[in-house]
């Protein structure tokens, strides 16, 4: 019986004049019901082919997409709704994982520390506290982002278990 693989990638990077970017590639994990391109499986058999969401902000520009088994090919581009934590400790800002392209919206988990303001793609930023005190939350935020979709196609290799390296690079403008 053949054994599964999964994998996600996460890219961040910054130029030295902080100019930042956000590149971020992972198998499409969403329930069919949510749209979800693999139906909601995370693992796989041999030969299956592999949805993939690629997300990036703006200024990065894909410079490859490789992969070290099969092809790989980029198709539409596809909504998705996102949910995270973002803690917010001594800081004003934080950031969240995906570029954020619409519906933002934000609940406070216990301490309330004012509005949250989207600023850029995926910086979120509180009002400043007053002096001598800090920002201290966590904000439960949910979000748009979109991704591409890549599509990982392989023959069997006639292993039982194997993976498959799934490389994109790219640079910030």
């Amino acid at each position: 019986m053949a054994s599964t693989v999964t994998t996600s990638i996460v890219v961040q990077f910054t130029q030295a004049d902080g100019a930042s970017g956000v590149l971020v590639v992972e198998v499409d994990d969403r329930e069919a019901a949510e749209g979800g391109l693999n139906g909601g499986k995370t693992s796989f058999m041999p030969g299956d082919t592999v949805k993939l969401l690629r997300y990036k902000s703006s200024n990065v520009t894909i410079d490859a997409e490789e992969v070290s088994l099969g092809s790989l090919g980029a198709g539409a581009s596809v909504v998705v709704s996102k949910t995270e934590d973002v803690t917010f400790a001594g800081e004003t800002e934080a950031s969240v994982r995906y570029p954020i392209t619409s519906g933002f919206s934000y609940s406070w988990i216990g301490r309330d520390n004012g509005v949250v303001s989207v600023v850029g793609e995926t910086t979120l930023r509180v009002p400043e506290p007053a002096t001598g005190e800090y920002v201290v939350g966590i904000a439960r935020v949910t979000y748009n982002t979109t991704g591409t979709v890549l599509t990982l196609t392989h023959s069997d290799p006639g292993l039982s278990e194997y993976g498959i390296v799934v490389f994109v690079a790219g640079h910030t403008s």
